[in-house]
């Protein structure tokens, strides 16, 4: 066997059981998911997850990059800095990631924004999840000010927190969720309020 092939058998392995691990605590929660629970759900030893992944602890560390992977985003991310990307492109991107996100792995965002406060451990993916949303809006931001269509007066650093707020995953849990809006509707609403904040101009409307 090459190292190469146990490379990405070994990947495969690793990406296995992170999955069982997200699936886990989407259902029932960090602190009453087991190690043992998710080496049964992904069909692995105990020992293995310690010698792929380590603890309970980095699993959850290593989950924000699986949803990135798993919900697509880094085709979409890959617009900022395309050269033939459009200013309209480039002012979707943010909503188009989110969207794409809570299409996928919806469950564990809600579990992790929901249990955040009592589960500590989950509150890493949140923030760690903010974190990387912030730096996103900032290229956004940064790309469109190189293309020169960001008024002057704008506070480029206050912009680029106002494009991450509006599209925020909790945000948009709460249109959904408790105000009843579809997930396109707020894709749409957070992609023409991003317009207008940047451009100007009117609406065009919720959906």
């Amino acid at each position: 066997m090459t190292s190469t092939r146990r490379q990405r058998q070994a990947e495969q392995t690793r990406r296995e059981i992170l999955e069982a691990a997200r699936d886990l605590f989407a259902r029932q929660g960090y602190n009453r998911t087991t190690v043992a629970e998710i080496a049964a759900a992904a069909g692995v030893s105990v020992q293995t997850i310690y010698d792929s992944v380590g603890s309970k602890g980095a699993l959850v560390r290593s989950l924000n990059d699986l949803i990135r992977d798993a919900s697509g985003v880094p085709p979409i991310a890959e617009v900022v800095d395309d050269p033939a990307a459009t200013v309209d492109d480039l002012l979707a991107v943010p909503a188009r990631a989110v969207a794409a996100i809570l299409r996928t792995n919806g469950d564990i965002i809600r579990a992790t924004f929901g249990a955040a406060g009592v589960e500590p451990e989950l509150a890493v993916i949140r923030d760690e999840g903010t974190r990387r949303h912030r730096a996103a809006a900032r290229r956004v931001v940064e790309r469109l000010a190189e293309r020169q269509v960001i008024d002057e007066g704008i506070e480029r650093a206050r912009l680029a927190d106002g494009i991450a707020v509006i599209t925020q995953p909790d945000t948009w849990l709460l249109l959904i969720d408790r105000y009843g809006w579809t997930l396109e509707e707020a894709e749409i609403w957070a992609i023409d309020t991003i317009r207008r904040l940047v451009l100007g101009g009117e609406p065009t409307g919720r959906g």
